[in-house]
């Protein structure tokens, strides 16, 4: 009895997951990623040495991009109570420097996550900062009331995202 024609057989190599990706200027070596997460691998919010080995494994893996943070703090008040990485100061420049080297030797892209957690940030952990959003309506997840964001409240964190991200950017 013959054999059922089925698809072509493809090679590892033309198989369209392995690919180079182009994204503007960045040239990926594939289309696998890892996605930004909360690994609570970190110090005291820095990437110190058992978060960045967690993801130069991966990248040693022939994953092309490892996006790191879960939700990394822009600002002080933007804290879930630990387990993500602060780029709210300037003490992260060398923990971020060497983690892109390490990622970089590898062949592998490195991106970091950042957010402001507003009214989903917790004023009892770490900081002990009142919570802010744009509206006082009551946080589900650990019962708080934020406070009404203004303009200040708003240009400042403006201004804390862009900082944040020129810091990731150094």
């Amino acid at each position: 009895m013959a054999k059922a024609a089925g698809p072509p057989e493809r090679t590892i190599s033309e198989d369209p997951l392995l690919q180079p990706f182009q994204l503007k200027h960045l040239t990926l070596r594939n289309r696998i990623m890892s996605t930004s997460h909360a690994s609570t691998l970190d110090d005291g919010g820095m990437p110190m040495e058992r978060y960045q080995r967690y993801h130069e494994e991966k990248a040693k893996g022939g994953l092309a991009l490892t996006m790191f943070g879960g939700s990394s703090m822009v600002a002080p008040d933007s804290s879930w109570g630990g387990g993500q990485v602060s780029v709210a100061s300037d003490a992260v420049i060398p923990h971020l420097r060497a983690f892109s080297e390490r990622i970089h030797a590898h062949g592998a892209a490195i991106m970091c996550q950042i957010s402001h957690l507003g009214r989903r940030a917790d004023a009892l952990s770490m900081n002990w900062l009142p919570t802010m959003g744009p509206s006082p309506i009551r946080e589900r997840r650990h019962r708080n009331f934020p406070r009404q964001m203004d303009e200040h409240d708003i240009q400042r964190v403006i201004g804390d995202y862009a900082t944040a991200a020129k810091r990731c950017m150094e």
